[in-house]
Formats: C-alpha cells, sequence, structure tokens
C-alpha cells in the first residue's frame, strides 16, 4: 500500500494543500490533518467552504485550527484553472467528485486519495488512489503512515483525529476490513484513549431543528412493499443524511430522502444485508446524472448531487423504482 502512495513522498517540505469535500467531515479532516504532520509545515489544511459542527468540535478538542487559502490563491482559482497557484500541489482527500469540491471544484488536484466507489464527474488526477474497500480516508491514510514511520508512534493528538475518522466513516464499524480493527487498537493506543472514551468526545447533541426535520421526514414519508421488504422515501428542508438513517433505524430496509436548497440532494440507505442487492452506488450514479450533478458513495450509504432541483421528486421516484426492481 505504501508503494501506491509513494508519490506524497515527493511532497514532503513543499507548499501543499490539502482538502477535502464540501461540508468537511471528521474523516477527511482527520486525514488532512494526519498529512500534514506528515509533510511539513509549509503544508496548509484548507476547506472545500466548511466542516462539520463534529469537525469543528474535535479540532476544538486537539488545539488544531484550519488554514486560510492565500488571497493570491483563492484570487487565482476563481479567475482560472490555468492561473498559477501559489503552492505546489493540491491534495484532495475523501472526495473523488467535482461537484463536491467547492472553492477547489475548478482546479486539478496533484492527488486524489479516496475511499468512496468513483463520481461520474472525476477530477482527474495524475496520481490516484481509490479504494472503496477501505472504511475511510483516516485508514487509507493510517496504513500509508504506519508503513512509512515504522515503530514510531503518531502524535497523540493525530492519532485520536484518524481514530475518531475511523470510527465515523465505517459506520460503527459495519463497514471495516479485519485490519481495520487491529488499525484502531493502535491509534486508541498512540492516542492514550479507550473506545469509550472516543465515543464519548463523538457525541453531538441533535438541535431543535434537526430534532424536528427528522420527525417529519418520518411523519411524510412514502413506504412501498416488496415483499418482505419496505422502501422508504421523504422529503426535507434540511439534515437529508441524518433523515435517512432514521427511516433505516425505524424500519425501512431501503430509505431515500431528498433536499432541495442551493442544489438538489438525496442520500439514500440500506441494511447491510441488502448492500449488494440494492447497489446504491449505481443508483446514485443515475440520480446524480438526472439533477445535472453526480453520484456515489458506499454500498450501504450513498448520495447524489446536482444543480437541478425540478428534477428532485423526479430523481426521487427513480430511485425508488431502480431499488424496488432490484428487490425482485
Amino acid at each position: 500500500m505504501a508503494g501506491d502512495l509513494r508519490f506524497l513522498d515527493s511532497l514532503k517540505g513543499k507548499r501543499v494543500v490539502l482538502t477535502f469535500h464540501s461540508l468537511g467531515d471528521v474523516d477527511g479532516v482527520a486525514a488532512a490533518f494526519a498529512l500534514k504532520n506528515y509533510l511539513g509545515e509549509r503544508a496548509l489544511v484548507v476547506p472545500a467552504d466548511r466542516v462539520t459542527s463534529l469537525s469543528g468540535k474535535l479540532l476544538a478538542h486537539v488545539g488544531f485550527s484550519l488554514d486560510e487559502l492565500p488571497q493570491s490563491a483563492a484570487s487565482a482559482s476563481a479567475a482560472s484553472p490555468s492561473a498559477r497557484a501559489p503552492y505546489d500541489a493540491l491534495v484532495v482527500l475523501d472526495c473523488n467528485s467535482r461537484m463536491l469540491m467547492g472553492r477547489f471544484s475548478n482546479e486539478k488536484p496533484y492527488a486524489v486519495i479516496d475511499h468512496h466507489s468513483l463520481h461520474t464527474d472525476p477530477l482527474g488526477s495524475r496520481n490516484e488512489f481509490i479504494n472503496p474497500s477501505y472504511s475511510s480516508a483516516s485508514e487509507i491514510v493510517y496504513e500509508f503512515l504506519r508503513e512509512r514511520q515504522g515503530q514510531k508512534p503518531l502524535d497523540s493528538r493525530i492519532a485520536l483525529l484518524l481514530a475518531a475518522g475511523i470510527a465515523t466513516d465505517s459506520a460503527g464499524f459495519r463497514s471495516s476490513r479485519e485490519k481495520t480493527f487491529t488499525y484502531m487498537g493502535e491509534l486508541l493506543a498512540q492516542a492514550h484513549t479507550e473506545y469509550g472514551d472516543l465515543l464519548e468526545l463523538l457525541e453531538v447533541p441533535l438541535n431543535i431543528s434537526e430534532r424536528v426535520e427528522l420527525l417529519r421526514a418520518c411523519q411524510q414519508a412514502k413506504v412501498e412493499r416488496k415483499g418482505n421488504f419496505l422502501l422508504a422515501t421523504s422529503l426535507v428542508k434540511s439534515y437529508e443524511a441524518a433523515a435517512a438513517d432514521a427511516l433505516i433505524a425505524l424500519g425501512a430496509d431501503v430509505a431515500f430522502v431528498g433536499y432541495a436548497g442551493d442544489d438538489a440532494r438525496i442520500s439514500g440507505r440500506t441494511t447491510l444485508h441488502l448492500a449488494h442487492t440494492i447497489q446504491l452506488t449505481e443508483i446514485m450514479a443515475r440520480a446524480g446524472k438526472l439533477l445535472g450533478g453526480s453520484g456515489g458513495g458506499h454500498p450501504a450509504a450513498a448520495g447524489a448531487t446536482g444543480p437541478k432541483k425540478s428534477k428532485l421528486k423526479q430523481a426521487l421516484a427513480l430511485c425508488s423504482k431502480l431499488a424496488l426492481e432490484r428487490l425482485g
């Protein structure tokens, strides 16, 4: 594995911008700070737009701060993708979709490191490591650092972030390899943290707006039955991913939840035992195309996004139709 990412070694000591998908989650943020620590003090962690509240909480806990894109780089990015940026390389983590790259959507990255399935709007990097068999970008980065650093332990703060990235993106280890458990044990030891303490740190109480929206999603859900399977679809004003998770927790075997804001988004979920039958990533790719964007993700959790908000209900109907067909 380390050989597959050997292109990173050439970046040590250089001006590197490390980034991740829009609304950066714990996994992307953790992987970026781990690589920043490896590459040296000239590396910057710059979000595509902003990060989640949980990501912000964890960064505050370890005392790390996000970096600002140099003003000249921001101007160059906005003006033209061919303009010369004042850094040596852009490395994208936890994302391989141009639609999800925010301020960096017009740039061609030096490298892409991701664990999601391939999207239909690739970033077109000359150096790519995209492997959905990994639980998270954090696991990919830790495996690389583990092989590079040998017996030398990681900074405890980096170890804690990587452990959090794996815990949150592996869906509680439901999408994990055998090695994932080994790596988590090593990271917890290096972070001087027990797993229960990590879970407590990762808890974020639902605010009143999120609770209202989740209840509304359940109240308005359309439920279809195919044999012994239940499929639920709904529309929300926000928190579509959490709403899809909630529908699965309440008994749906497959769930699709749509949202129309600045763009149209659909979050899809399925139970693990149906993941390979439903093939959510393929369904999301087709829904994303209908929305004028892209789609992809994981076998049991995927999403689609695009600018065509008027097509959202049609895209939701397509998701439902395709899933019901695959349920036999």
